[in-house]
């Protein structure tokens, strides 16, 4: 949950300015932690991803943006999770059978689009 719109995230590591910068999460978000149990663990996402910026972006090295995003306090491990696809049994039958493609047919010469039913009365 790291990757998306910039955010100030200069070597936040105080206590203080990470509960800011959560608070302002929070707010631009519009988040909701239903117990304070739930509150702290997002606090604590929030805070790893913030740490994970910081030493991203100081390393010099990016080939992309980084900054929070609104599943920025989500733990990095339950995100990954949440965006891998588990292909459908079916599709992957589909995906190993051969279809032969049929000759396209000629288009009629006039249609009568009324006939068809595709004209309002």
């Amino acid at each position: 949950g790291v990757v998306g719109e910039s955010h100030t995230t200069s070597q936040t590591q105080h206590p203080e300015e990470i509960e800011q910068a959560f608070q302002e999460f929070i707010s631009k978000y519009g988040k909701r932690y239903s117990t304070s149990e739930e509150y702290d663990w997002a606090k604590d996402a929030f805070a790893e991803n913030l740490r994970e910026i910081a030493s991203l972006r100081a390393s010099g090295d990016l080939t992309h943006e980084v900054g929070l995003n609104e599943f920025a306090d989500v733990p990095r491990e339950q995100f990954r999770k949440a965006l891998r696809c588990v292909p459908d049994p079916k599709l992957r039958r589909l995906a190993n059978k051969t279809f032969k493609r049929r000759a396209p047919a000629a288009p009629p010469s006039s249609i009568d689009w009324e006939a068809a039913g595709a004209l309002a009365p």
